[in-house]
């Protein structure tokens, strides 16, 4: 087990290392790729769009929508 618990603990110490030693931006959070693409961005509304238009299951008044799957880049667009 200290064998395990050792490697745990050296791949969280590499790991602060390699973030302590970049900006703290978005564009290094997802590796140069901040951009927000149209295909994204459309693909997200067309699926919103499927959820909203099946007559058999409407989504009721006042219901939310849960953005937390990233950062907020496609997300932003979106809303």
């Amino acid at each position: 087990a200290p064998v395990a618990w050792y490697g745990r603990y050296q791949w969280y110490g590499r790991s602060l290392a390699y973030w302590a030693a970049r900006p703290p931006t978005v564009s290094t959070m997802l590796g140069g790729l901040d951009d927000v693409h149209a295909a994204d961005v459309a693909a997200s509304l067309a699926f919103i769009d499927a959820l909203r238009s099946d007559a058999a299951r409407p989504l009721p008044d006042g219901v939310a929508l849960d953005c937390g799957a990233g950062i907020g880049r496609v997300s932003a667009s979106v809303l």
